[in-house]
């Protein structure tokens, strides 16, 4: 009898051993699938949804971490968001404008240069659809002394840091008469890296840069009055880089910076 009780302990205690083995190996299994699913969440559709890895390449400059494709002429359907299909054109010399632009500006144009992210880049629209298209259009009426000539040098998810080497390394090439700087709050940090090598870190800063969105159209109802105070770090990055490019356009005989700001 004591046997028979004993064998059915082992018996139970053997079974127990099997099924906390086989919840370990489920739950290990379980994470290692997350993982997988994250990364390819990351690589194919939350990336390329902001970065769109036909339109760009690592750049040889640290300081910009990637460009635009040069001669790049595209179909993009937007992996996440339902938008319809529009046309990317990327000239050669790395700019989203249908044709190479001349370096040596027209005797009788004033040339202006846009220096922004995506909204100035115009994802998901029309080149005749971009704010650069549209400013250009509105100066060129028939009452202009001059012709006015807007070049579009924004590049999708480049931080202030970025522009500002932008508009040192390219923009001013282009010996632009005025520059315009287009940035948002998730623009104002150093901290940046390709999205073709470090998917991880762009999405957390995408994500990071939802916090105004959230504080506006949720917890405020729309009140753009009452939005969160940047931090001291932003702050100092944000009068360092505006200064940093106003001093650019005053060296090359360019007007005095003139920027925008939008959530």
């Amino acid at each position: 009898m004591m046997k028979t009780r004993q064998k059915k302990k082992e018996e139970a205690g053997s079974k127990l051993q099997i099924t906390l083995k086989t919840k370990i190996i489920v739950l290990l299994v379980t994470v290692v699938v997350l993982f997988l699913l994250v990364e390819i969440a990351l690589r194919f559709i939350l990336v390329p949804a902001s970065f769109p890895a036909d339109q760009v390449i690592n750049s040889d400059n640290p300081m910009l971490a990637y460009e635009l494709r040069p001669d790049v002429d595209v179909i993009d359907r937007g992996p996440i968001i339902k938008v319809p299909p529009v046309r990317v054109r990327i000239n050669g010399d790395g700019l989203r404008e249908n044709s190479d632009i001349p370096r040596e500006k027209p005797s009788n144009s004033f040339r202006i240069a846009l220096v922004g992210s995506s909204v100035t880049f115009g994802m998901y629209s029309e080149r005749n659809e971009t704010f650069a298209t549209e400013l250009e259009k509105t100066l060129n009426t028939e009452e202009s002394p001059r012709n006015y000539e807007v070049i579009n040098f924004g590049v999708p998810g480049y931080t202030l840091t970025q522009k500002e080497e932008f508009m040192r390394t390219k923009v001013m090439a282009y010996n632009p008469d005025v520059v315009i700087l287009l940035f948002r709050t998730s623009d104002i940090t150093e901290s940046f890296s390709s999205p073709l090598e470090n998917p991880l870190r762009n999405f957390a800063r995408h994500i990071y840069s939802l916090r105004l969105w959230y504080w506006i159209s949720i917890r405020n109802s729309g009140d753009l009055s009452v939005v969160p105070e940047a931090t001291p770090e932003e702050l100092d990055i944000l009068v360092k880089r505006i200064s940093g490019m106003n001093t650019l356009s005053k060296e090359n005989n360019a007007e005095k910076l003139k920027f925008l700001m939008f959530p």
